[in-house]
């Protein structure tokens, strides 16, 4: 396709790398900040060591 767009493919295909590259960092964020939360809900919800007397 981008043969056939002449002297603008460059414009184009720079249009479609900057759009991918958007997306890619708005993922990573998204990303980051579910890795945070669930380190603060493992933070908050699960125990910091096993107890000296467990019951059986």
């Amino acid at each position: 396709m981008a043969q056939e767009l002449g002297a603008a493919a460059p414009v184009f295909l720079n249009e479609i790398s900057e759009a991918f590259l958007s997306g890619l960092a708005a993922s990573c964020i998204v990303v980051a900040c579910v890795a945070i939360g669930g380190s603060l809900f493992a933070l908050r919800f699960l125990p910091a060591r096993a107890t000296a007397n467990p019951t059986a």
